[in-house]
């Protein structure tokens, strides 16, 4: 089955002859208004869960095994469903009977155990860990998926969804393709009444207000980081990327308590007050000072305590007080209670940390992070919730993430993105999420030999030199490597083209296409009941609406699971 865990940090939703009404905000031009039909279809998706090199271990000689995240707990259940291993797009040999002696050297023979563990062995018998191929297990499932387009050309809509509670669907994706071969657009969607969360100032602005006192303005930033993120091994174990608060909540959705602690310290500090992280060997909190006092919140945890006099209790109370966290409410993370109160009780370990660049650079400089795409002529993106591939620099031989997404976006060459110089072509892209994939097709014209390419790194200020393919006709340019051993997260990137002829560069033609990761909770998705969405559209070079835009397309879509399985 679809992995029943996506509706924890998702959320549930359920469509069943439904309509999606697309409302107008105000009387303008600026405004449109429109009922949209949800298509409902029985249909089949193909599912697909990336091995892992680091996740894989030797259980025998020549015997491998690696536990599986995307098929569930119950995946035994699933009667009927071929589970397919490829290795390097080439499919190997099930074995319906599976132990480590049947597997043990077996040249491509796979089968699976109890657990969600996959056994197999490479079609060489080499080891899968160090042989640079990819493995893959690939399966089928019968759906029922629905589906609500929206063609918007006005600059503000808002359209609601309304959904029976009484079904459970996935939501699988949300595309958008411009439509417009002349505009660049930047769409920018939410929750009607939901918080801003493409950029620092959004999010505050979005989550607090005036009238709040000092104490529920915390309690709001609080309970801010505690919905939108969720407990898992950081992307990063001592790097900046998850301490942003728009990283954290937009990219990743998951992290460690030091990064649940600074965010919420930082959103803190950016409203003005004193805000810190304590450390308490093995945990870490956040504590905020208001009248006159400091305060612990604990976003990883979930939880903060109060004292006899109804206070937000400090660390330092709760050092002496540990009984608070004894006797106090469960926690998120699954960790006794006993244990945690053991860790203030134990003051002498305890310590302030100091604040790191990252919250220093951003309270000084405004330098955060802000997820601020746009949509060029023709371009599309797809943002698929069931992902497969995570950055990471740490952990790797942890699982993915439980709940992970991955998008593509698709680029076609213009001059928008493609620049010519006197040695040659350079295509620019940027994106505010992690790039993990990225591959460069140029169209007819172009032999292998003509070209020579290098991919120029903003960041380190150097220049890697990257292979160059002619498969069909087109000439097929490969950023797998260089992402992959590059060190960071790639939010953007400059590949340079020599050896374009001068009267061909105006002519080139063909496209860049690039996978990435994103926190799925953060993309606006149907849940159950009525939803309702604002679609904001902005023309970043334009001002306003260009005359005879052809307007972007919005397409979501969500599936049912209460289907029977296909084989």
């Amino acid at each position: 089955m679809i992995n029943g865990r996506i509706f924890q940090f998702i959320g549930q939703a359920a469509v069943q002859g439904s309509l999606v009404v697309l409302l107008a905000g105000c009387v303008s031009q600026q405004t449109e208004s429109a009922v949209v039909d949800v298509d409902e279809v029985a249909a089949v998706r193909e599912f697909r869960e990336v091995v892992e090199p680091q996740a894989i271990y030797e259980a025998e000689q020549g015997a491998y095994k690696v536990k599986l995240r995307l098929l569930g707990e119950d995946w035994m259940r699933l009667d009927g469903v071929n589970y397919i291993l490829m290795e390097d797009g080439v499919p190997l040999k099930y074995l319906e009977s599976t132990s480590l002696d049947t597997v043990q050297n077996g040249k491509g023979l796979y089968g699976f155990a109890a657990g969600k563990e996959l056994i197999f062995s490479p079609s060489d018998n080499s080891d899968p860990r160090k042989n640079n191929r990819e493995y893959e297990v690939v399966w089928n499932e019968k759906v029922v998926s629905s589906t609500a387009m929206v063609n918007a050309k006005k600059t503000f809509s808002i359209f609601s969804v309304n959904v029976p509670s009484d079904l459970e669907v996935v939501p699988y994706r949300l595309s958008w393709k411009n439509l417009d071969n002349q505009v660049t657009v930047t769409p920018r969607l939410k929750h009607k009444g939901g918080p801003s969360l493409d950029s620092f100032q959004g999010m505050l602005e979005s989550v607090v207000s005036e009238e709040m006192s000092d104490e529920e303005k915390i309690i709001a930033l609080w309970n801010f980081v505690v919905k939108w993120r969720y407990h898992y091994y950081p992307s990063e174990e001592n790097g900046h990327e998850p301490h942003d608060p728009v990283k954290l909540i937009n990219v990743y959705g998951y992290g460690y308590c030091d990064d649940s602690a600074s965010v919420l310290s930082l959103l803190a500090r950016a409203l003005g007050f004193m805000s810190r992280t304590y450390g308490l060997d093995g945990h870490v909190v956040s504590e905020i000072y208001y009248d006159g006092a400091w305060h612990m919140f604990d976003p990883d945890m979930e939880v903060f305590y109060r004292g006899p006099e109804g206070n937000v209790a400090s660390v330092e109370y709760l050092e002496i007080n540990s009984d608070l966290v004894l006797f106090g409410p469960e926690l998120a993370v699954d960790t006794p209670r006993a244990y945690v109160a053991n860790l203030y009780s134990t003051a002498g370990n305890n310590f302030i940390l100091t604040p790191d660049k990252l919250i220093s650079d951003i309270l000084k400089y405004n330098k955060v992070h802000e997820i601020d795409w746009f949509l060029s002529p023709d371009d599309e993106v797809d943002f698929f919730f069931i992902g497969n591939s995570a950055y990471r620099t740490d952990y790797i031989h942890k699982p993915l993430p439980p709940i992970v997404g991955t998008g593509r976006v698709v680029r076609k060459l213009s001059s928008l993105n493609v620049e010519l110089n006197s040695w040659g072509l350079s295509v620019v892209e940027d994106w505010p999420y992690p790039v993990l994939k990225s591959e460069l097709v140029l169209g007819s014209g172009f032999a292998k030999g003509d070209i020579n390419a290098q991919v120029f790194d903003r960041s380190l200020r150097k220049l890697s030199p990257l292979p160059v393919v002619s498969e069909a006709g087109v000439v097929k340019v490969g950023l797998d490597r260089w992402l992959t051993g590059r060190q960071g997260a790639t939010y953007g990137f400059q590949v340079l083209l020599e050896g374009v002829p001068q009267e061909q560069a105006g002519l080139v033609s063909g496209k860049l296409s690039s996978i990435f990761q994103f926190a799925p909770r953060a993309i606006p998705h149907v849940s159950a009941g009525e939803n309702l969405f604002e679609l904001k559209l902005e023309f970043p070079n334009q001002g306003g609406i260009p005359e005879a835009w052809k307007g972007v397309e919005m397409t979501m879509e969500w599936l049912r699971q209460d289907v029977e399985v296909s084989n």
